[in-house]
């Protein structure tokens, strides 16, 4: 049996950052500073240390210094990255829709998206993604990684329907997106995706939201007509930056950390 190794992954950083304004009106959220490092070195740092070649990053005019950050940081070389513009922020959906092109010329079978805005703290240096990636090696499908959270704040998440599980790997056979009352699971979705390259077709399908949006969740959804859709229970500490509080709170982990 073929593996499908991930070599690639995309990272959507076309956001505003408005729940980080007025800090983002003069830099973009992604270099804000966690501790010592901006927020997109972390991500980039897991995705190497996982077995990332490539990156695709997704970006929005006037956020270029991402860019320089990272080629002149020395985090990438420019040939293991490919830059592409979303001209509006029109949801996660999107902005990973804006990457098919690439992603098709690259002819791989499937690719790792990562939101930057969530940090993943490794667990005995190992991180959960590698585990969602090895899952993907064995069997082809939807993978988004997961973690328990209390019930109050299932309104929060997009929410598992369990159909069966297997230690930490949970076959879903539904998303409930943000419940406000009885939640099909404990388990809501973090920003972390192994997909195969046809998703492409089915963001294609995804009507836009309430908010203009399309949602990638959205898009998993329909693509459960031809893949299963797996949750892979992360075990690692996640740190959330999309806001002041726990932007503030990240770099006091770091700092705690380092000490």
């Amino acid at each position: 049996m073929v593996k499908m190794i991930i070599k690639t992954a995309l990272f959507p950083v076309a956001g505003r950052g408005s729940r980080l304004q007025p800090f983002t009106n003069y830099c973009p959220k992604e270099l804000l500073p966690v501790y010592d490092k901006p927020v997109v070195h972390y991500g980039i740092v897991e995705a190497q240390q996982c077995g990332i070649e490539h990156f695709v990053m997704v970006i929005a005019k006037g956020k270029e210094e991402i860019i320089k950050y990272i080629t002149e940081s020395g985090l990438l070389r420019p040939e293991q990255m490919s830059v592409v513009y979303q001209d509006k922020p029109l949801g996660l959906g999107h902005a990973v829709g804006v990457g098919a092109g690439i992603m098709r010329q690259r002819q791989e079978d499937g690719f790792l998206v990562i939101a930057p805005d969530d940090i993943m703290v490794a667990n005995n240096g190992q991180y959960a993604i590698k585990k969602m990636m090895e899952y993907y090696a064995k069997q082809r499908g939807l993978y988004s990684l997961v973690e328990r959270v209390q019930m109050e704040r299932t309104r929060d998440y997009g929410i598992l329907s369990v159909k069966e599980q297997q230690n930490d790997l949970i076959l879903a056979d539904n998303l409930v997106e943000k419940p406000q009352h009885n939640p099909p699971s404990e388990y809501g979705i973090i920003a972390r995706y192994c997909l195969p390259v046809e998703i492409f077709d089915y963001i294609d399908q995804v009507a836009h939201g309430a908010l203009g949006e399309i949602q990638l969740t959205d898009a998993m959804v329909l693509a459960m007509r031809q893949y299963n859709f797996f949750g892979v229970v992360s075990h690692n500490t996640r740190l959330d930056c999309g806001n002041p509080s726990g932007l503030s709170q990240a770099s006091h982990f770091f700092a705690h950390q380092n000490i």
